[in-house]
This record gives C-alpha cells, structure tokens and sequence, in this order.
C-alpha cells in the first residue's frame, strides 16, 4: 500500500519561501501516518501464531511517497483471499491493511495539516 500526498502545490505557492520546510513537515506527517497505519493493521490482522501482525512496516520510497507492507509470505493471501485449488473453495481475504487505511483517512489529513501548520508557525514566529 503506498501512501504519498497531492496538493502541496497550492500551499507552496502560497508560501514559496518555506517550500523545503513544507514538504517536510508533509513527509514527517506520512511517516507518522503510515505508522498509525501499520499499528491499526497488526491490532486487526487474523491471528493464529501472531507473526503476521508483529510483521508490518513502513519505508520511505521518495519525497513525500510512503509505503506501509508486511513481510510474511502469506500477508496478501489473508489480505485479498484465495482460491484453495484442490477443494475448489474460496477463502475470503480479511482486508485488515486496507480497512486500517480507510479508517485512518481522517487522521493522515489532519497529521499533514497539524505538521504543516506547526512548520510553517516555527518559521514564521506565528505570523501566518
């Protein structure tokens, strides 16, 4: 899941003399957020030994471009499910990764917001 922020443009623009200092308050604002993604996602993930749970991260892929993962073989056949060839079943997938990032849409907005008010506040001494 890759998390990554548009948008910015318009509030550079508006304030061209703390571009860096936005962008990385909006990039420290997507690495809390993906670990808040990957928190919700080990308290919901299907537990049978625990490991897939205790398996999530989250890594930097450019500016501003985030993604959260897990690193168990089998974290997308319980993410999306399967089809269990032999029985001829389906096996309904838990979609934990991506129920903890819908539910946490609300939260990664007012994290970019909240980091990018506090930045562009430190800069200008409150007077934005």
């Amino acid at each position: 899941m890759k998390l990554t922020v548009k948008g910015l443009d318009e509030i550079i623009a508006r304030f061209p003399e703390h571009a860096e200092d936005i962008k990385n308050a909006a990039d420290e604002a997507l690495e809390a957020s993906c670990r808040e993604i990957a928190n919700r996602a080990s308290m919901t993930a299907p537990v049978d030994t625990g490991r897939l749970a205790m398996s999530f991260d989250w890594e930097r892929l450019a500016p501003l471009v985030w993604t959260v993962w897990n690193y168990m073989d089998y974290a997308l056949y319980q993410e999306v499910g399967w089809y269990h060839h032999i029985s001829g079943r389906h096996i309904a997938g838990k979609w934990f990764l991506t129920d903890a990032l819908y539910s946490k849409i609300p939260r990664i907005v007012e994290l970019i917001n909240l980091y990018i008010h506090d930045a562009l506040w430190a800069k200008t001494k409150g007077g934005i």
